[in-house]
């Protein structure tokens, strides 16, 4: 976030509070994201419980570990990535 931007103290206690009661207390959390209305805080709270949950992903998901092997690929091209597919196999002596 810029320097210059300020969050509603409401949204800011809200995304808080659903942040943390998501990480201790998921169920709870859930059903109150439900009861909660969509004032300030209760917005506030939604997007902290997302938050969270992306968090979460992100660490059990690094980046480097989903496009590693994309990457390598994508260095010796499609050609040396499939010339010796089929190689192992012996080509079969045509019958006559």
């Amino acid at each position: 976030m810029e320097e210059n931007e300020t969050v509603d103290p409401e949204y800011q206690k809200g995304f808080n509070e659903g942040y943390t009661m998501k990480k201790y207390l998921p169920e709870i959390a859930d059903k109150l994201a439900d009861a909660m209305g969509d004032s300030s805080r209760g917005l506030g709270f939604k997007d902290g419980r997302q938050e969270l949950l992306v968090e979460q992903q992100r660490d059990k998901y690094p980046s480097w570990r989903r496009t590693d092997w994309l990457d390598k690929g994508n260095e010796r091209g499609i050609e040396e990535r499939t010339k010796d597919i089929g190689k192992d196999i012996e080509d079969p002596e045509p019958e006559l």
